[in-house]
């Protein structure tokens, strides 16, 4: 193995874990200049930006006629980000509920995820079917961001913020800088880990739907352990369910338009349990306004662990 290779991967790593440090200090100080609340900058500007690697994954793989690996991209991120990147944020931290704002933001996501499984089983390949399917995840998604841009300016959060770290300019130019170093770090991580596999072997489809997957959803990892450690579990949350949505509205509804996917019957037999379900179990838990602490960390994580295996000897 080249040990360039795995400089590569511990920088990327480390870049990684700089950039989630000053994140959310930055982010926070933005909204509150800005007089919006951190969970609107969570859901729409840090979950926008931690999924840039999951587009540029995608629309890749499905220029270069790899429909596996993008759909495996898309539907391995969101399994990773409520197993995974949950998971391991809620063996931090507990994370609150808000019955009335996670409520509405994972019935929206309910919805696009059915649509989205429904788009895999017509086997949308045809263009005029594509572009419509592309072009309804999209709008879900738009309006959603608008709905949330507007309701959220006009609501009154009740939890005093602490004074601000940074100016409005400082903290702006952080928080982009962060995102990006975010995005960067995850790609040495990703191209640097793709090398890795390759040399031990492993299947195009298994490293599109686990190490390009996981490695796609490490800014989410950083975003949301960073949002836990300053003990903004809102923002956790709205990372999440964010990245979920826009992975759908725009990584897929951009990707169909863009450019062929039929996905295989081997990847539907292999994710779409895992990609419905792990839906089902976040609406269920918010629904319910379950407690979300360790023990539902860990269970998330072993769901996790149980998928990889899966993945690796199906």
């Amino acid at each position: 193995m080249d040990y360039l290779t795995i400089v590569q991967f511990a920088s990327g790593l480390a870049l990684l874990l700089f950039s989630g440090y000053w994140l959310i200090p930055a982010s926070v100080s933005s909204a509150h200049h800005m007089g919006i609340p951190p969970r609107l900058i969570a859901s729409l500007i840090i979950a926008g930006g931690t999924s840039a690697p999951e587009l540029l994954v995608s629309l890749d793989a499905g220029f270069s006629g790899n429909a596996d690996i993008a759909w495996g991209n898309i539907l391995g991120s969101n399994i990773a980000n409520i197993f995974l990147v949950g998971g391991l944020g809620l063996l931090i931290l507990p994370i609150t509920i808000d019955a009335g704002r996670d409520r509405k933001d994972i019935s929206w996501l309910a919805g696009m995820t059915v649509l989205a499984a429904l788009i895999i089983y017509a086997d949308a390949d045809s263009g005029m079917i594509r572009y419509v399917s592309g072009a309804m995840l999209l709008l879900l998604f738009m309006m959603h961001a608008r709905i949330s841009a507007k309701t959220g300016t006009a609501a009154v959060d009740e939890t005093p913020e602490p004074s601000p770290q940074f100016g409005l300019a400082v903290a702006i130019v952080t928080t982009l800088a962060s995102i990006a170093g975010l995005v960067f770090g995850a790609d040495l991580m990703v191209v640097s880990g793709v090398m890795i596999a390759q040399d031990f072997g492993v299947e195009q489809a298994v490293i599109g739907v686990t190490i390009v997957a996981i490695g796609t959803s490490l800014p989410e990892i950083a975003a949301v352990t960073a949002s836990l450690l300053n003990r903004r579990s809102d923002m956790a949350l709205g990372n999440i369910i964010g990245s979920n949505m826009f992975n759908l509205g725009i990584v897929l509804g951009l990707t169909l338009m863009a450019t062929p996917l039929s996905a295989s019957h081997a990847l539907l037999q292999s994710n779409m349990v895992f990609f419905l379900t792990s839906m089902l179990i976040m609406a269920v838990l918010i629904f319910t306004q379950a407690r979300l602490g360790k023990k539902t960390g860990a269970g998330f994580v072993l769901i996790y662990i149980l998928f990889l295996i899966l993945e690796f000897y199906s």
